[in-house]
């Protein structure tokens, strides 16, 4: 047998060397089409189908806390001590993310964090590579332990893999930290897309992850373990033996309502929601429909390569009648032929999967550019080579099946006669080529269309009106909470003012510097500081009935000018407006329309969180604050820095030229007020921008790469069928010439049949495409699904492109000489 397979793949080779321009024109056409496919496969495998790396995935469960539409929301640290008492689950853990810095070898290490629980690791079934995990006695809040488990890729990058890391010290957030195991490889939590360094109990709250300033100085302290309000926890349970989801999720409705009935001012229409481990607020969820629209579109990529290769084959099929026909003759068995034919087809596909690990391998970095993290391996795996192996089999014995089936149709003795046979069967298989081709054009159109959309989608996005001025600007992180810089720290609140007071006149006095500001959150990030105002000028009521949803942020004086948003009336901030001083407050536009209709809003009083007292200073267009893709955008009001103290900002620097070109001079500025601070992730703010439209980004430069490489095999496509038909009736158009036809009719006989094909091929992709953008509306921004614009763009290039290729053979067709035509003939 493996003798015989032998034989069959030797006989392969050599026939494949005979052809090389065919041989290489299949494989890199497969290559194309499958090396597409590896690569969003692996994207797919890693974020859609791969389980977290814990222990009996199917038995865990994300608990949200939802109200309203928002189902997927945080919870607060009472609700999780309730509901973990409660006896609803086995086990449940509670963790939040945070930033951490980490002081080693000199210099200072900002890490990705979470707070967790004690029974954390315990709840995910995971055993430190070396050491211990947290424990119940790790996290008692009033009493919290420094420990630390450490990961096994920061164990590995930073401390060179040393057992003996346990069990010593390490400055974390400028505090001492005991480490006391090492996480195994591969951990990062119960989610993939985050790389995390460190866990630390959540007993340490109060000093690693504090609330708000404003939260800080109502209760005077840090702790918010008792204030159901704060609601910041993710939460994770193991279910117990025997009870499914929907079961846990009675018994937590049980829990939910006697916690609202308790609680109304805090509980009141929340409830505990259930989903399976990753289906809740996730990358998986968050990417789910982007993945399966791009599987799509590399499908219909695939589809036409295949269509490509089995019309090539189709030709060599024809080629090939007269030596099949002598084979069969000597005795040759049927069987014989199609176990070779196949055993070619098939070692094209898998040559073509080689290729296309190399296609993969370039695409991959695009999707961790625009919308899958670096966290998430998307390196060529043992289920990728697999899939790329069955993909390139399967390809070659879909392709190998039509040239097979045509080659067996013919009867032997007609392959052994004369030419009009051979004819014959070339026109049945022109005939299936044809049909091919509009398929390829089908395709193409569909693809063509998408890209359409979402370029169209991407350039409304990044025509809308910010309200302000992002080029030349650069945003920094700086988190003066780690080093104590919080009311209740070691440095205090007020020494944190004057750092920021120092660290922006340093700034502004350096050297290509045009302003400079402070801000707590960084517009464009798709973060947003969500709180409300009160609309009936009286304090906010419990159940938030007399609230209006806003969103605010905390800046200095000199933000405005940084970002050239205008002062429309009144005045910015001022230094004179200082802690002690009446708050002040500027508002946007639409905010002051909503509160004061009709009314100058200067001089006003805006009753905003915690019930403070604000007075309108000025107030300012409305801004984009999250993403140029938010359509019903809530009013904002921005509170002065100096009055309302915040530990961590992003620093805001408006350059005369490039502001990248800065970040040393002010990492050096930072050094000079306090040389543990770190400047952290220097970007430009059109880089931010950039990020919140990655999803539509990549759609647009992926689909638009599927959709050039479609058209360009539709194209070459057109071109073979047109090729060949012109010289099939190179016959007829000699006769046609020496009876006195002008070239210009040759041409349009030949153009004609090209125009048909791609006629039919529109036709069908008008109609996909119909179909198809349906599924991408959500994505869509300032552009409907079945916009006539993009469509007819689409059919445009299409035409230009298919008419292109049909054009050259035409004109080849009427340069024939009449004369050696007939004499051949």
């Amino acid at each position: 047998m493996w003798s015989v397979a032998g034989r069959d793949v030797r006989y392969a080779l050599r026939g494949l060397r005979r052809a090389p321009a065919f041989a290489a024109t299949v494989i890199a056409t497969l290559a194309l089409g499958i090396g597409a496919n590896s690569a969003i496969f692996s994207a797919v495998d890693a974020v859609l189908l791969r389980d977290a790396p814990v222990s009996d995935p199917e038995s865990l469960v994300d608990v949200h806390t939802s109200s309203g539409n928002n189902l997927y929301s945080s919870s607060s640290y009472p609700d999780y001590f309730d509901l973990r008492d409660s006896g609803t689950f086995a086990s449940l853990a509670a963790y939040t993310p945070v930033s951490i810095t980490m002081d080693a070898n000199g210099r200072a290490e900002r890490l990705a964090g979470q707070l967790v629980s004690g029974s954390y690791f315990e709840v995910l079934g995971i055993a430190p590579l070396f050491g211990r995990g947290f424990t119940p006695a790790d996290d008692r809040p009033g009493a919290a332990v420094r420990v630390a488990v450490i990961s096994d890729a920061l164990w590995r990058r930073t401390f060179n893999a040393d057992q003996s890391l346990v069990g010593r010290t390490l400055r974390l957030n400028s505090n001492p930290y005991t480490v006391i195991g090492i996480a195994p490889p591969g951990f990062v939590g119960p989610h993939l897309g985050v790389a995390i360094d460190v866990w630390v109990p959540t007993a340490l709250q109060p000093e690693v992850d504090p609330p708000a300033a404003a939260v800080r100085r109502a209760r005077g302290h840090a702790a918010i373990f008792d204030l159901r309000r704060s609601r910041g926890l993710r939460m994770v349970g193991r279910l117990p033996p025997g009870v499914s989801i929907d079961q846990a999720a009675s018994r937590a409705e049980v829990v939910s309502s006697r916690l609202e009935a308790s609680y109304p001012d805090t509980n009141r229409n929340r409830r505990f929601t259930l989903t399976p481990l990753g289906e809740g607020r996730s990358l998986r969820v968050a990417t789910r429909s982007i993945l399966w629209q791009l599987a799509g579109a590399v499908s219909m990529v695939l589809l036409v390569a295949c269509v490509n290769v089995a019309s090539l084959l189709l030709v060599r099929a024809v080629s090939r009648e007269r030596e099949v026909a002598v084979r069969v003759a000597i005795g040759a068995s049927r069987t014989r032929l199609v176990r070779q034919w196949l055993t070619e087809s098939v070692l094209l596909g898998m040559l073509g999967s080689l290729g296309a690990l190399l296609v993969a391998r370039l695409t991959t970095p695009l999707l961790h550019r625009f919308v899958i993290p670096e966290a998430v391996d998307l390196s060529v795996s043992p289920r990728i080579l697999a899939f790329t192996l069955l993909a390139g089999i399967g390809s070659g014995l879909l392709f190998g099946l039509a040239a097979i089936l045509q080659a067996l149709r013919r009867n032997t003795l007609t392959a052994l006669r004369a030419e009009g046979g051979a004819v014959a069967t070339g026109a049945r298989a022109a005939a299936i080529r044809s049909a091919f081709v509009v398929v390829q054009v089908a395709v193409s159109l569909v693809l063509l269309v998408g890209a359409g959309l979402f370029l169209r989608t991407i350039k409304n996005a990044y025509s809308v009106d910010l309200g302000y001025q992002i080029d030349q600007v650069l945003v920094a992180t700086l988190n003066l909470e780690v080093r104590g810089y919080f009311e209740g720290g070691s440095k205090g609140a007020d020494a944190g003012s004057a750092v920021y007071q120092e660290l922006l006149s340093r700034v502004e006095a350096l050297p290509g510097v045009a302003a400079a500001g402070a801000a707590r959150m960084v517009v464009l990030s798709g973060g947003a500081r969500s709180t409300a105002v009160s609309t009936d000028g009286q304090p906010l009521k419990n159940d938030n009935s007399n609230g209006l949803a806003v969103r605010a942020n905390v800046v200095t004086r000199r933000y405005f000018e940084t970002l050239n948003i205008p002062i429309l009336r009144g005045r910015p901030f001022s230094a004179s407006d200082r802690l002690g001083t009446p708050r002040v407050t500027i508002v946007t536009r639409s905010l002051a329309d909503r509160l004061w209709p009709g009314e100058d809003p200067l001089g006003k009083t805006l009753h905003g969180e915690g019930n403070q007292l604000q007075v309108v200073v000025g107030v300012v267009p409305d801004t984009v604050y999250t993403t140029t893709l938010e359509r019903d955008r809530p009013p904002t009001y921005y509170l002065m820095l100096e009055q309302n103290y915040e530990s961590a900002v992003a620093l805001h620097v408006r350059a005369a030229g490039n502001p990248m070109s800065l970040v040393p001079a002010i990492r050096a500025a930072v050094r000079q007020v306090d040389g543990q601070l770190a400047v952290e992730h220097p970007q430009r703010l059109r880089d931010v921008l950039d990020r919140t439209l990655s999803g539509q980004r990549m759609m647009a430069t992926l689909v638009g790469l599927f959709g050039a490489t479609a058209l360009m095999l539709a194209v070459l496509g057109v071109y073979g069928v047109m090729a060949h038909a012109a010289n099939q009736r190179t016959a007829e158009i000699g006769i046609r010439l020496a009876l006195g036809a002008r070239p210009a009719s040759i041409v349009s006989l030949l153009m004609g049949q090209g125009l048909r094909l791609l006629g039919v091929g529109t036709a069908v992709g008008l109609a996909g495409a119909m179909l198809g953008t349906r599924y991408i509306e959500a994505q869509l921004f300032g552009v409907t699904a079945t916009d006539p614009l993009t469509f007819a763009g689409g059919c445009a290039v299409l035409a230009i492109a298919g008419l292109a290729a049909a054009l050259i053979p035409a004109l080849r067709a009427m340069r024939v000489d009449p004369i050696s035509t007939l004499r051949q003939s």
